[in-house]
């Protein structure tokens, strides 16, 4: 569970120079969303409240939801081929996802989203904003948690669907 949701800068979508093109390993599946969309759901009035209660907290480079965490894995067990099979195949495609809530705490603000997609992570979300030293992976803690709160931010976005490759040498 803690391994769903890594930061964008150890990712790359090109190999190193050392990766030939059958030796690309998958850290993440994800949906992206262009800075357009972005800017759509930053400018929710809720999220504007919940970002304004929280000068501190610094803004994602990029947003997104993960839809399968692989962790740069060389032996993928058949279960895991199968559900990056079905990746490969959405690859490049637009999808809709339905913002439902913004959901916040001391250390981290994300938007939550409704589960009409294939996706791993019990609670597929987007990391908006995290307080000096906090992981995007706890977004996954903070959806997880009794002690969240949350207001209403129902939107609908799309985003395209995203290999997200294991940075330099052999992965």
């Amino acid at each position: 569970k803690e391994k769903l949701e890594q930061e964008k800068e150890q990712t790359s979508t090109k190999p190193s120079s050392t990766q030939t093109e059958g030796e690309k390993k998958t850290l993440f599946w994800s949906i992206e969303f262009s800075e357009e969309t972005s800017k759509k759901f930053l400018s929710h009035p809720n999220v504007v409240k919940i970002l304004e209660k929280n000068p501190t907290f610094k803004l994602n480079a990029s947003f997104h939801v993960t839809l399968g965490f692989f962790g740069g894995q060389e032996n993928l067990s058949k279960e895991l081929l199968e559900v990056e099979e079905k990746y490969k195949q959405l690859e490049g495609t637009t999808m809709k996802v339905l913002i439902q809530s913004v959901h916040y705490d001391s250390k981290c603000i994300a938007l939550k989203v409704k589960k009409d997609f294939l996706c791993s992570n019990i609670n597929p979300h987007i990391t908006v904003a995290l307080a000096s030293g906090t992981q995007a992976v706890y977004s996954n803690t903070l959806l997880a948690s009794d002690n969240q709160k949350f207001l209403e931010c129902e939107m609908e976005i799309e985003g395209e669907v995203f290999r997200n490759l294991v940075v330099g040498g052999s992965g």
